[in-house]
């Protein structure tokens, strides 16, 4: 399944399922985010494709949700990416 976030007209996420394995409840996500983003010298049209996982190991007190929290980290590195962002978002860290 394929999901298209259109915001405004400023910029845009795609997610798509990479890998997804229900037994072993694991879900791997890729991000794509695209548009145009305000940088130090004005607004810049970027991309930025980035991928999230998610499995009963690493997905904290929201493993039962792991297909969401892939989804959430995919896209939260594609951001990171795009918009030049070295710190770690929270969501990405397994607990």
């Amino acid at each position: 399944k394929q999901l298209k976030e259109e915001t405004g007209g400023k910029y845009s996420i795609d997610t798509e399922v990479y890998h997804l394995d229900v037994e072993k409840g694991l879900c791997v996500m890729t991000a794509k985010v695209a548009g145009m983003f305000p940088l130090e010298k004005g607004e810049w049209s970027r991309t930025a494709t980035a991928h999230g996982d998610c499995d009963q190991k690493n997905g904290g007190m929201v493993k039962d949700h792991y297909v969401r929290m892939a989804e959430t980290r995919a896209v939260a590195r594609a951001l990171r990416m795009i918009l030049g962002v070295g710190k770690t978002a929270e969501e990405e860290l397994a607990r």
